[in-house]
């Protein structure tokens, strides 16, 4: 807080500065105070010289009061060092991306290339939910306890299959994201719900009297506010080329806590498809008022 702007003691002065009540003017000279309006201009006490007044201080700061944003990815948050005390903040919550699905397995037959074919792409996950809540006060004497939501897993890829096993695997579906949540004190402040993860890519066979590519996987739908979608994997290429299924993209997120991109679907040379990437874990970012 700031000096008063009457009635102010050189003891109270000396504290903030120098943690004693005991000293002279001199030991201020040189030192920096603040303005406690924005932009919350600095200044010098004068190094040299004549006396100056000790109202020069009045309403002034002796730390800088301009607001400091701090991104937490672990621990639970407490106020910047070097800082005068808080008297509120600001906090936004990003829950965990989802997962993205993994790609279907390729179908291939040796000698027989004509009916290869490829497995389709996993969908990507929707990146994280963003919740914000403005001008809570601070008390020292309230904890800020966070519970960081992870990213959701990737999902698997899927086998492949060839001229004895005609059916591979399917890509396995990614993993909802975590939630993130943050109490104050004994109360729940704000909850963010995880991302929706994206659903595995189709497999490729030989289905009848010729082979059948994987369908691509959807990607993962927005799970809330901020939170936008994955892109939906293609198609696996055949019968034929048995080209792989390109897999869908995660949600790009705030604050880079994006959704996990999918898997890859296998080619039709029998192979996997590859596994998801797994989301972004989630954050908190608080801005510190101490004006």
């Amino acid at each position: 807080m700031a000096f008063p702007s009457t009635n102010l003691f050189l003891s109270t002065v000396l504290q903030a500065y120098t943690g004693i009540t005991t000293g002279s003017m001199n030991n201020l000279r040189g030192l920096t105070y603040y303005n406690s309006t924005s932009p919350f201009t600095s200044s010098i006490i004068p190094p040299i010289g004549g006396l100056f007044p000790l109202s020069l201080l009045f309403g002034k700061y002796s730390l800088n009061p301009a607001p400091t944003t701090v991104e937490y990815t672990s621990g639970n948050p407490t106020p910047p060092v070097g800082r005068p005390p808080p008297t509120r903040f600001d906090i936004t919550l990003i829950s965990g991306g989802g997962g993205g699905g993994g790609g279907g397995g390729g179908y291939g037959c040796d000698g027989l290339g004509n009916v290869n074919a490829g497995g389709g792409g996993g969908g990507g996950g929707s990146s994280g939910v963003v919740v914000t809540q403005l001008n809570t006060p601070y008390s020292p004497g309230k904890s800020i306890l966070v519970i960081y939501g992870v990213g959701g897993a990737g999902g698997n890829g899927g086998g492949f299959s060839n001229c004895t096993s005609n059916d591979g695997g399917d890509g396995g579906a990614g993993i909802v994201g975590g939630g993130t949540i943050v109490s104050y004190g004994d109360v729940v402040l704000s909850l963010a719900i995880g991302g929706n993860p994206g659903s595995g890519g189709g497999h490729a066979g030989f289905r009848g009297s010729a082979s059948s590519p994987g369908g691509g996987g959807s990607g993962g739908a927005s799970s809330g506010s901020d939170s936008n979608a994955g892109t939906s994997g293609s198609g696996g290429g055949g019968p034929g080329g048995g080209g792989s299924g390109v897999a869908g993209i995660g949600g790009s997120g705030f604050s880079s806590v994006n959704g996990g991109n999918g898997g890859a679907g296998g080619s039709g040379n029998r192979s996997a498809g590859s596994g998801g990437s797994p989301g972004a874990n989630g954050k908190v970012i608080i801005t510190w008022h101490y004006v």
